[in-house]
């Protein structure tokens, strides 16, 4: 059976790929487990989760990836941009060429039969036979059930073949030649709506972006960087999917064709997102706090009027909402922190107390932002009133942790 290699397509470093399941993390080990490697990656930004995704080299040498719920999410593309993100528990088939983006950590699958010069040519683009054998999906029921200290989940459903491509990105015209006929023309939509997932309760457009259980409880140096330490965004910064919040319907079709315009694509699912774009005047929606919450740049509609990702921070909005007031200056040093890590993360919430009519909009924006809800009382869950929540959400803006 011939050997996979995942390869940095920065660095060149070489992962060897074992027969069975290897976990792809980083910097982290996981207790021993029978037929279970782990692969540990550098990830510069800290992007990448301890325990991101799993790739199975099966006995008749068909490889699979699944990502385990990660923070960030696991993209997998066969031109360039960064493809489809994975919905999580589902596997779906690699190829030889493929390339996964981890985080900050952009990798290619090779074999040793590949020859590393011919790859790098490629540039990480299937031959046109290998795309051809991706047109049909072959749903295989991979034995074994994974062990929940590894991905939290022993669904063994396998969803469609990745033999998509994204629409952000064109390909060049050799590819465009090569593929043509291919099926690369299932959206991303479609590769979503292939794989049903049992998952703990969640918001619903928040499902398979949440992170489960308990972590330590970070201390503000963990969330807030130091005075003077907001991150600069470079025009290396990339945007491929856009939400829209605090819009009315004309505001937010005029904003969709301005961003359609730029190439990019727009979702409903500020998890997805690499940006959020708010209307004017500015207010706190669910999306805004779970935008700030996560790192995700959130700018004004005149951004997309030139679409320069490197001029992202001078379109920060303030901020007002009863007696909060949130400056451009204080919202920038928490979007763009170094720490990308969900503010919330590691801290569970009880919603017992909580009036009903309030509970729904606060799971959504406490699972996203990274924080669990706990089913039944807990000394560990804070317990959150209709007074608490409101603070809770201005922790979220200023980035301080609980």
């Amino acid at each position: 059976m011939e050997q996979y290699f995942l390869v940095d397509t920065a660095s060149g470093k070489r992962e060897l790929l074992r027969p069975g399941k290897n976990v792809i993390g980083r910097s982290a080990t996981v207790s021993a487990v029978d037929g279970v490697s782990f692969v540990s990656l550098e990830s510069p930004s800290f992007t990448i989760s301890r325990v991101q995704a799993i790739v199975e080299v099966a006995s008749n040498g068909d490889a699979w990836i699944s990502d385990c719920n990660s923070t960030n999410g696991t993209f997998l593309a066969i031109s360039g941009g960064n493809g489809i993100r994975l919905d999580p528990h589902c596997f779906y088939q690699l190829k030889p060429g493929n390339r996964v983006i981890l985080g900050d950590v952009e990798m290619r699958l090779e074999t040793s039969a590949c020859s590393t010069n011919e790859m790098g040519d490629q540039k990480g683009v299937m031959p046109s036979s290998a795309l051809s054998s991706l047109n049909t999906s072959h749903p295989t029921n991979l034995s074994g059930a994974h062990s929940e200290i590894l991905c939290a989940s022993n669904d063994t459903r396998v969803a469609t073949t990745a033999n998509v491509t994204t629409t952000i990105e064109k390909p060049s015209d050799a590819v465009k030649s090569e593929a043509n006929g291919a099926a690369l023309q299932k959206s991303h939509e479609f590769l979503s709506g292939k794989c049903s997932n049992d998952r703990v309760e969640s918001a619903p457009h928040l499902e398979g972006s949440v992170v489960f259980g308990r972590k330590r409880i970070r201390s503000s140096s963990d969330i807030t960087p130091p005075r003077g330490a907001s991150k600069t965004v470079s025009s290396s910064f990339r945007v491929h999917w856009v939400c829209f919040s605090g819009m009315d319907g004309a505001e937010k079709a005029d904003a969709q064709k301005l961003a359609k315009k730029l190439g990019w694509q727009t979702t409903d699912r500020i998890v997805d997102a690499d940006i959020l774009v708010v209307g004017s005047p500015v207010t706190r929606t669910p999306k805004f706090l779970i935008a700030v919450g996560r790192g995700i740049p959130v700018v004004t509609g005149n951004f997309l009027k030139d679409g320069d990702t490197a001029q992202l921070e001078k379109y920060v909005p303030a901020l007002s909402h009863g007696s909060h007031t949130y400056s451009a200056a204080s919202l920038r040093k928490v979007i763009f922190r170094e720490c990308k890590t969900p503010i919330l993360q590691g801290v569970s919430f009880q919603l017992g107390a909580l009036p009903r009519k309030l509970r729904a909009v606060a799971r959504e924006i406490i699972l996203g932002c990274g924080g669990d809800i706990a089913r039944a009382q807990s000394t560990d869950a804070l317990s959150l009133t209709e007074e608490s929540l409101d603070s809770v959400y201005d922790s979220v803006l200023r980035g301080e942790s609980l």
